[in-house]
């Protein structure tokens, strides 16, 4: 697609964020997490600091075990802040 851009031989994805991603506590058994799928679909190494549960602020911590051979970071959080505030969209 007429790009010019060269990526490392060993491409790396870090995964950031909540159980969108970190979501093996909720597949069936022998069935493939997001990880899992991600590795085995793009040939990517996965690193994933996502943990079930996190908030939004969480984001900060878990960009720090992001590691420096990482090429890309994917993020997807905010359900769980969505879930607390639930109440507000009850509203009129």
């Amino acid at each position: 697609m007429g790009g010019s851009h060269s990526y490392p031989r060993a491409r790396h994805i870090a995964l950031l964020g909540d159980s969108t991603i970190d979501n093996g506590n909720w597949v069936e058994p022998g069935q493939p997490c997001v990880t899992d799928q991600i590795s085995k679909l793009s040939g990517f190494k996965t690193t994933c600091a996502a943990k079930d549960g996190a908030l939004m602020a969480a984001i900060a911590d878990q960009a720090l075990a992001v590691p420096s051979s990482a090429t890309h970071v994917v993020v997807s959080v905010g359900g769980n802040n969505g879930i607390s505030a639930v109440n507000l969209l009850k509203q009129p």
